[in-house]
């Protein structure tokens, strides 16, 4: 099921027995794989649409990515992982770690994780800090939170490059 596509039977009415457990889980099968693969130098662009979720018995079981077009990847921290990347063209390549967390967290955490938190929230009556607090991983709890700042992209003379913002993260503390 894509993630965005949760986010809409939650609002559409859609009740779980355990809406905290299963929002907990949800968060653990989203961001353990994609934070497994920052830490080795690969950020996938993870959002609501290219990011499917398998459901087990009513419940998140793992992650599924389609749409490999907003990855980036370090060569160098690859390496430093003992892989030898292939070769790699056109904006695949940064050995930038604030691209890549960026690229990462903008479309994981402060787009489809924010819009489970925001439905979840609404639909159940839970506060959007406890939710934050079961989404919390210690990466993710320096800074700001980054978000693409798209109209500003499509605007500039280069409508390709990312343009980022930065939104207060829930996660800080």
């Amino acid at each position: 099921m894509p993630l965005a596509s949760l986010a809409a039977a939650v609002r559409a009415g859609h009740r779980l027995p355990d809406p905290l457990g299963f929002f907990t889980a949800l968060a653990g099968v989203l961001l353990t794989p994609l934070l497994h693969l920052l830490r080795r130098g690969v950020a996938l662009e993870a959002h609501g649409q290219n990011t499917l979720v398998v459901l087990r018995d009513g419940h998140p079981h793992r992650l599924l990515y389609r749409d490999f077009g907003g990855v980036r990847i370090s060569p160098a921290a690859l390496r430093r992982h003992g892989v030898e990347p292939p070769p790699l063209h056109g904006d695949l390549v940064t050995d930038d770690p604030h691209a890549l967390r960026a690229k990462l967290l903008a479309a994981a955490v402060s787009g489809a994780l924010a819009e489970q938190v925001a439905a979840f929230s609404r639909a159940y009556g839970i506060t959007p800090a406890l939710l934050w607090t079961r989404a919390a991983r210690p990466e993710l709890r320096d800074g700001p939170l980054p978000v693409k700042a798209t109209t500003a992209m499509r605007l500039a003379t280069d409508p390709l490059t990312d343009v980022w913002a930065t939104v207060p993260n829930p996660m800080a503390g």
